[in-house]
């Protein structure tokens, strides 16, 4: 996929999804051209969103990889982006940003290429999609809106792989436009009727 078109596809399957969003860390950590001028792409946005809404369940996401994964990896994700969300919370997004996209392409694409059981593999995607909101944010806040949009169109993708509901509410809503706090959504879920009854993204 090229690099106009890398992140703002709402995948079919959620090993797609995957491999997308680890050619997007590797993009965005290049500094490649095309995502730095990048704008949003309020048409990609409207097709993620109703795909969500619409897309029948995934299954199972077991995996049988060289590398064993467990719910203590997948809390080491949570607790890392707990750790970047504080440094954002203190200094701005713009800090960290570049630091969190190394972090999740050294440390989580193996995790993702991992071998797991459906349930630590919905675990997992679950936690990597609140990393890409956090990084969508930290997107956001750098200016760096086409970047952003392209986090959170994935970590809609995640959510709706995990099972995830609540959480997809968030990035369903578009992210920017909700209540801003450190990491809420873990705390406050966005209705997700909002977005049934039409709540419209700037994007």
């Amino acid at each position: 996929m090229s690099s106009d078109h890398l992140g703002l596809e709402f995948a079919d399957r959620p090993e797609a999804t995957a491999k997308t969003v680890v050619d997007l860390w590797r993009a965005d950590l290049a500094e490649a051209e095309v995502l730095v001028r990048s704008q949003p792409d309020s048409a990609a946005w409207n097709t993620a969103s109703l795909r969500w809404i619409v897309a029948p369940p995934d299954g199972e996401l077991t995996r049988a990889g060289n590398r064993a994964i467990g719910t203590v990896d997948v809390e080491m994700i949570r607790s890392t982006a707990d750790a970047f969300s504080m440094l954002d919370g203190k200094f701005g997004g713009g800090h960290a940003r570049r630091a969190l996209i190394q972090y999740l392409h050294t440390d989580v694409r193996p995790m993702l290429d991992g071998k797991y059981t459906d349930a630590v593999g919905k675990q997992l995607y679950s936690a990597v999609a609140e990393a890409l909101l956090l990084a969508g944010w930290m997107s956001y806040d750098s200016s760096l809106h086409g970047i952003a949009q392209r986090y959170f169109i994935q970590a809609l993708r995640m959510t709706q792989a995990a099972g995830d509901r609540l959480l997809g509410g968030w990035p369903a809503c578009w992210a920017p436009r909700c209540p801003r706090s450190s990491a809420p959504w873990r705390r406050e879920p966005w209705p997700v009727s909002a977005t049934n009854e039409g709540a419209t993204s700037p994007w």
